[in-house]
């Protein structure tokens, strides 16, 4: 059942295509972090459906393309599979590369 890793690879997305699928009307972003994990992410505009309960929350979403985070990339990686097994390509989902982490640390080298 589970998927091989190279199979995932090609949910994922680099920085710069996440800030510019970021500005796409139809494009939601998924933290699937445990709740109290940090760093918290204010920069944009996103929904928390932890990792452990994303199954059971896949229905409810809706969006043409559906952008998962979490702090390294590799929960959400999972979560991309998950949710491209479930829709059977209905969205594109997607895993931001890195991470939170990783985008911030662009994001900071760009202001300095």
């Amino acid at each position: 059942e589970d998927v091989c890793v190279t199979d995932n690879l090609q949910f994922e997305i680099d920085a710069d295509k996440f800030d510019s699928m970021l500005l796409e009307s139809k494009t939601k972003v998924i933290d699937v972090r445990e709740l109290n994990e940090l760093p918290a992410v204010t920069e944009f505009e996103h929904a928390r459906i932890p990792l452990s309960e994303l199954k059971n929350n896949l229905h409810e979403l809706s969006a043409d393309t559906i952008i998962f985070i979490c702090q390294t990339g590799i929960r959400s990686l999972k979560a991309a599979a998950i949710a491209n097994d479930f829709f059977e390509n209905k969205y594109r989902c997607y895993s931001l590369q890195g991470g939170i982490i990783a985008w911030k640390k662009i994001h900071e080298k760009q202001l300095t």
